[in-house]
């Protein structure tokens, strides 16, 4: 059995969950992905502890505007680094 309570795994309507995947960091083929990677989590940051939003906030990715609710949670999938 889990550890975390039914209530621990529900995601609000004003918050949301953040998956990132197979970014291959590190990898020999895509050198801007690391760069795009860190734009991301540099708009994301804006969501730190002392700063709680019960709306989207509109963020700037590259040239994309975006609209992201505080994320409860960051999910890393597949292959993050390229070893």
């Amino acid at each position: 059995m889990n550890a975390e309570s039914s209530s621990d795994k529900s995601i609000a309507e004003n918050e949301s969950v953040i998956v990132v995947s197979d970014l291959h960091l590190g990898g020999e083929i895509d050198h801007c992905t690391k760069y795009r990677f860190c734009n991301f989590l540099e708009a994301i940051s804006r969501f730190k502890l002392g700063f709680y939003l019960n709306e989207a906030q509109e963020v700037q990715i590259g040239s994309l505007t975006k609209y992201l609710m505080p994320p409860k949670k960051i999910i890393l999938l597949g292959d993050i680094l390229e070893l």
